[in-house]
């Protein structure tokens, strides 16, 4: 039974995922299930690439990240009834804190309909198989590594055994929340899709709400969160040799666009970025917007075209033109802002200092907010050759 528990723990539904790197699966689904919600597409695509995936049934797993527990159950009973997937383990208590969870198994009907991917592109790294020089590590361990280590050669990944110093180090801190919240102390990370690093599980310091994590104490001290500002479209204009701009980037296009700025007019920008760097065409990054961006549809679709933004992007940044709306960089950005992250978390460990990640900032006790803030400079820098604002 514990045997069957460990290896079920790198198998959860993975909520947060960008379905516009998913046309064709939206496609298949739509045909099938006409206006299909968020919850059946996050389904699909995690059964793509694993066989057997647990599901949690505790309403409070799914707090404060954006999914709803009654669409998930309501999607589990669908596909079941449909003969797409069927129950591998019933409810089962997790002992990673996720309470009552089922376990399903993807059919033979669903990898006909849905053309699975025989290689999961989730890479699991955990802190006691990356600790160097552990005599104690099995045979099997060594055989798990090795070939989670030939996985990553295929896209050129840097090897995740450059943590170890980190882990070596978080493995003893204390994570706690000032208002009495709750955090789970487990801070493996997993290197989702080969790309960035995520907190394995749910309640963890990554999915506990942004007003939340205010509150967030590392031993006990507070902290603050240091971010890269305008990450992914700086480290574009420095491909073309340019400098990364100094001012924020999806401000500046809402004010080009005669749109008063807002904090979530800003993000939804922000989202918007991350789209037209991501999409295939322009006439996808239109469709996607108009079809099926939340952000754009609840912030700005009231004040500007698809069109206009786009139009606007290109006149304040013409040097991103070969990167807009052409697919070319969006796992290979990911990649490389992850390689980025790595080295700044093993710097700071090496000096003796926490950072937990957070895609592309970092969390860290608020005693050491200027030496962080310099190592994320520098580790910039020594990546992509130009600076790069932190705030």
């Amino acid at each position: 039974m514990s045997r069957f528990k460990n290896a079920i723990r790198d198998v959860f539904v993975t909520y947060d995922v960008d379905l516009f790197k998913y046309p064709n699966v939206r496609r298949k689904v739509r045909k099938l299930y006409p206006k299909p919600t968020d919850e059946m597409l996050m389904l699909v695509v995690n059964f793509r690439y694993h066989k057997r995936l647990a599901v949690s049934l505790n309403k409070n797993s799914f707090t404060g990240n954006g999914v709803s527990y009654p669409k998930v159950k309501q999607t589990v009973k669908t596909l079941i009834k449909d003969g797409y997937i069927v129950t591998y383990k019933p409810r089962w208590n997790d002992p990673n804190g996720k309470g009552t969870t089922t376990t399903y198994e993807r059919t033979a009907l669903f990898e006909s309909t849905f053309a699975f991917k025989k290689l999961p592109r989730s890479i699991y790294v955990t802190a006691s198989a990356l600790t160097k020089g552990n005599k104690s590590s099995s045979s099997s361990t060594k055989r798990s590594l090795a070939s989670q280590k030939r996985a990553l050669s295929n896209t050129n990944l840097a090897s995740i055994s450059a943590l170890s110093t980190y882990f070596s180090l978080v493995s003893k801190v204390k994570l706690s929340l000032s208002n009495g919240g709750q955090v789970f102390q487990d801070v493996d990370l997993e290197r989702r899709q080969g790309a960035r690093l995520y907190q394995m599980g749910m309640h963890g310091y990554q999915s506990i709400r942004k007003e939340d994590r205010a509150f967030l104490l590392i031993d006990g001290v507070t902290t603050v969160e240091l971010d890269y500002m305008n990450l992914h479209p700086c480290m574009l204009l420095n491909k073309v040799g340019v400098k990364s701009p100094k001012t924020d980037m999806y401000s500046r296009v809402l004010k080009e666009l005669g749109i008063r700025k807002t904090k979530a007019r800003r993000s939804a920008m922000k989202h918007i970025f991350l789209i037209v760097t991501n999409i295939d065409t322009v006439q996808g990054f239109y469709g996607y917007l108009g079809r099926d961006s939340k952000e754009y549809r609840n912030h700005l679709k009231g004040h500007t075209r698809p069109k206009d933004i786009y139009n606007a992007i290109l006149k304040l940044y013409p040097k991103l033109k070969p990167y807009v709306c052409t697919g070319k960089h969006s796992f290979g950005l990911q990649v490389e802002d992850s390689d980025i992250m790595i080295d700044v978390l093993e710097t700071l460990a090496k000096m003796g200092i926490v950072g937990l990640p957070l895609h592309d900032s970092v969390i860290c006790q608020e005693q050491h907010e200027s030496v962080v803030e310099q190592v994320m400079k520098d580790v910039y820098k020594q990546h992509m050759k130009f600076d790069i604002e932190v705030k």
